[in-house]
């Protein structure tokens, strides 16, 4: 998997901690807008980046 590859991966991990704050912690807050939707858009779009990078292995 190549280096933007690997970062959309760790990006998206901390999505899904912001989202662990928005449910669990609200008073915290989170550094940027979150949600079931986003979360759901932002790994179609990993998905797809990794399909094309790597066709044969999936």
């Amino acid at each position: 998997m190549s280096i933007a590859g690997n970062e959309a991966l760790l990006e998206f991990r901390w999505l899904i901690e912001e989202f662990r704050v928005s449910l669990f912690a609200q008073q915290l807050k989170t550094r940027k807008p979150v949600s079931t939707k986003r979360l759901h858009k932002r790994w179609s779009e990993i998905d797809d980046q990794i399909r094309r990078q790597m066709p044969d292995l999936l």
